[in-house]
């Protein structure tokens, strides 16, 4: 197939024995639910490329876009250069059926992401200085399968639910196949690659989130039974206590006392988010639409008589549950994520200039709000003080 440019779904459902070759830049999912077929790519491909393939193989000559081998369930992925984000995501195995990936360079934020099963190798050939072998939140929720990577890599950037392992005998073995086959595939010397140690990554647990599904350190040390939030939730404190929503009613635990208590505001708090605390009183945000889309809307509470009172009426804001709350105004992105950085009351906004680069990690030091600014693959590349509040 000559002169491709974002078709979709070449080769989708290929069966055993038939080869297709792509010649160009293909469209998302090429070669998803490939069944036994090869497909081999001369030039760069797009997103979620062997989409829940059941076997065969797809051979990439160039990097890949993003969730690469979502949901793969067999069959193996050489990839000559670097994937984007979530690649190998919810990547799974059953009995004899082994999926795996192989990654030339380096890999974008959340590789190996829920992966219950399979193979991923990350080779980092090729980084030029200050490149990371892998982004942030990697193998975030991984409870199955393993991950080889080659020489140094981020610590950092590697979920707490993960140990870090020396290779045995079996892991040589099974890694040389897969690295014989990409020095194959890509021209590569095998010894060269093989000269730097490999570690492997699995997870440290077959049920890394049975409480929480983002690591909380505040209540890792307390009893698990008794805290419940809900999923991805904010919390804060206040004296003793660490308040968080859990459904739709507002949790108070005492620290001290290792105690929960659950009171009903006077009104549901299920869609509500968190976003910061000052004193006794709680800030809330509420989002509706999505993506450039997003309108959010603020409320506050005191937590003594747990009453919810809107303090801004909706507003077009990115990442509403990111957005600072500083005496009833809001801080926070506009418009999009390489939109401008404001400051929004009940009655007004005012602009502050352009925003960092996805920069929708803000904190308040004294009376000046710092953003982060990452890159495309949401390293964090450096902070900034963005505007002293007023």
């Amino acid at each position: 197939v000559k002169d491709v440019n974002g078709q979709r779904y070449i080769g989708c459902a290929l069966d055993e024995g038939k080869t297709i070759e792509v010649y160009g830049t293909p469209g998302n999912d090429m070669a998803c639910y490939l069944n036994g077929g090869r497909v081999i790519d001369y030039g760069n491909c797009q997103d979620a490329v062997g989409n829940t393939m059941g076997g065969g193989e797809i051979v990439v000559h160039g990097h890949s876009g993003d969730a690469m081998g979502y949901g793969m369930r067999d069959g193996q992925i050489y990839i000559q250069n670097n994937v984007a984000c979530r690649g190998g995501i919810h990547m799974k195995e059953f009995r004899d059926m082994r999926p795996v990936l192989v990654i030339g360079e380096n890999a974008g934020s959340f590789l190996g992401e829920y992966m219950a099963g399979g193979t991923i190798v990350l080779l980092g050939l090729n980084l030029k200085r200050g490149e990371k072998l892998f982004g942030t939140h990697c193998a975030s929720g991984m409870h199955g399968g393993k991950i080889f990577v080659r020489g140094s890599f981020p610590k950092e950037n590697l979920s707490d639910n993960i140990k870090v392992t020396s290779l045995d005998e079996e892991d040589k073995k099974e890694l040389a196949q897969y690295v014989k086959k990409y020095c194959k595939y890509f021209d590569a010397d095998y010894d060269e690659i093989m000269k730097k140690p490999f570690k492997k990554l699995v997870p440290a647990t077959s049920r890394p989130y049975a409480n929480l599904y983002t690591p909380n350190y505040c209540i890792a040390p307390l009893k698990r039974k008794s805290v419940q939030p809900a999923v991805g939730v904010n919390f804060f404190t206040y004296g003793d206590n660490l308040y968080f929503i859990s459904g739709k009613k507002l949790c108070v635990y005492n620290l001290k006392k290792n105690k929960k208590k659950t009171y009903s505001a006077d009104k549901s708090l299920a869609s509500y988010t968190l976003v910061s605390m000052q004193g006794k009183t709680l800030y809330f945000a509420k989002e509706t639409g999505f993506d450039d889309a997003v309108k959010s809307s603020f409320y506050k509470m005191d937590v003594s008589k747990r009453k919810v009172k809107k303090i801004i009426g909706t507003k077009k804001m990115v990442y509403g549950n990111t957005a600072l709350v500083y005496k009833d105004a809001v801080y926070g992105l506009s418009g999009n994520c390489y939109g401008n950085f404001v400051k929004i009351t009940d009655k007004k906004k005012k602009q502050y200039g352009n925003a960092l680069y996805e920069a929708c990690s803000q904190a308040f030091y004294k009376d000046t709000v710092i953003a982060s600014k990452v890159d495309r693959n949401e390293n964090i590349l450096g902070y900034k003080k963005v505007v002293k509040v007023d």
